[in-house]
């Protein structure tokens, strides 16, 4: 009897498990088809927002740097490293030497290792709570205070 329990332990383990990953997959596979698509002529859309206007206006020079990541903090640096290192070996051989700085800009801006990472910890939180090793009521962590800022 007690290993007929065991076996159905481990076979509700195994389809909780399953049922987690098909999960994960539901949820990540929209998000990294989409994430694919956007990073496939990534460095033709970052050199695209840095070539000069054919007339300067007041607006461009309003507008110049909206499709650029200099306005912001966060990937400012990434950005300026991927274009100076394009800009000293050129776009066809930079395609291949500067592949580390476009890969840090690439994952600065889509943040895909980020939204994984955060799919995965749900994955596993929702495994736990199916398997019975977390409650409902923890199923989530709790709200941060509304004045915990």
């Amino acid at each position: 009897a007690a290993a007929t329990t065991a076996t159905a332990a481990t076979t509700a383990t195994t389809a909780a498990t399953t049922a987690a990953a098909a999960a994960a997959a539901i949820f990540l596979t929209p998000l990294l088809a989409g994430a694919k698509f956007l990073q496939k002529e990534f460095i033709t859309l970052v050199m695209a927002a840095h070539f000069a206007p054919a007339f300067r206006t007041p607006f461009t020079d309003i507008g110049g740097r909206v499709l650029t990541h200099q306005s912001t903090k966060k990937c400012a640096d990434f950005e300026m490293r991927a274009m100076e290192c394009l800009e000293a070996y050129g776009v066809q051989r930079g395609k291949t030497i500067c592949i580390d700085y476009l890969d840090d800009l690439r994952e600065c801006a889509f943040e895909t290792r980020q939204m994984a990472r955060t799919q995965a910890m749900r994955a596993e939180r929702h495994r736990q709570w199916l398997t019975g090793e977390r409650s409902s009521e923890d199923h989530y962590a709790p709200a941060p205070r509304i004045d915990g800022y």
